[in-house]
């Protein structure tokens, strides 16, 4: 759990957030966090050449806190107060594994951006294409998932972090907007790949010594699109909480001696752990699905009786004449 700034106090990037103590995470998740964590200090180069990806989720987001879930939410929703402290934390958490990524990529949405513009407060923020949220399509359903255009998006972090980090926010790779769409994690690898900043990242990491670590990329995505990744490559310890991160790795295929291009994901283990989400507005939504369903079903049963009794009626007063 955070604490959410006063009003009209900014945000500084990698502050401190008051958590639960040890006793407060699952040992399950401590020991994975840990071997993550330890991978991604090591960064051992391998006879497979690849790239180290850190995947982090944004923060708590205001369509993340009742009553705006699904179709009630806000177009392209900003980050929340606390959702703010959340993506300051992860930040400070990466860093305390001493390393910081050579390329930082975000969606085309702001919640992301705001992440890691807060987590990486040092680094140019990509706008990347193919690693928006689901639900892309659906604008009545997921108005969360459309994103502001590009202006309004930045005027929104020019006034809330200043025209200084406005400045680290890049949409070069990423226009026109249109063509950020859809997610598709396939799309995203080969896009990528093509990248030729990655390119020469791949380069550079190889003309070094072999004690050299690999290149790391940090890409900002949101909890469905992650969910999807993480579980297709084989990860099955739950839906990512907000401001959660991971360590992962991107292995190069070969053919022929020669690179086609990146190969499936390798998920090490969440070296940051999330936020639950706000449980209350989970229960209050069930609760409300329940109370609706109790009375459909009330309702139901009240017109099936009625037509009984009515049927009732309409016996006894049209009795059957017998001719005689």
């Amino acid at each position: 759990k955070t604490l959410a700034p006063a009003q009209g106090q900014s945000i500084a990037p990698h502050s401190p957030a008051i958590r639960c103590g040890p006793g407060g995470v699952p040992m399950r998740r401590s020991i994975r966090r840990a071997a993550g964590a330890v991978f991604l200090l090591a960064a051992r180069p391998s006879a497979q050449q690849g790239v180290d990806l850190i995947l982090l989720r944004h923060g708590q987001s205001v369509n993340n806190v009742w009553p705006r879930q699904g179709p009630l939410g806000k177009v392209d929703g900003e980050l929340s107060s606390e959702g703010l402290q959340e993506a300051a934390s992860a930040g400070r958490c990466i860093s305390d594994l001493g390393h910081q990524p050579d390329l930082v990529l975000a969606s085309a949405l702001l919640r992301t951006q705001q992440t890691a513009l807060l987590a990486f407060p040092e680094k140019v923020i990509h706008v990347a294409p193919f690693v928006s949220e689901t639900g892309w399509d659906s604008s009545w359903l997921h108005p969360a998932s459309v994103p502001r255009p590009i202006d309004d998006q930045l005027d929104f972090i020019k006034k809330q972090f200043g025209p200084g980090m406005a400045e680290l926010l890049s949409f070069a790779w990423a226009t026109p907007q249109e063509k950020c769409f859809p997610p598709d994690w396939n799309r995203f690898l080969q896009w990528l790949w093509e990248n030729n900043d990655l390119q020469d990242l791949l380069a550079r990491s190889a003309r070094r010594s072999s004690a050299a670590r690999r290149p790391l990329i940090a890409l900002v995505s949101h909890g469905n699109y992650l969910g999807e990744v993480l579980s297709a490559s084989g990860w099955d310890e739950g839906h990512p909480g907000t401001a959660e991160v991971y360590s992962t790795f991107l292995p190069i295929d070969e053919v022929a001696g020669n690179q086609t291009g990146f190969s499936r994901l390798r998920v090490q283990g969440s070296i940051c752990p999330g936020f639950p989400g706000e449980q209350s507005a989970k229960i209050i939504w069930a609760g409300l699905a329940i109370a609706l369903a109790s009375i459909l079903v009330a309702a139901f049963i009240w017109c099936i009786g009625r037509q009984r009794r009515r049927g009732r009626i309409c016996s006894q007063a049209d009795p059957v004449s017998v001719v005689p």
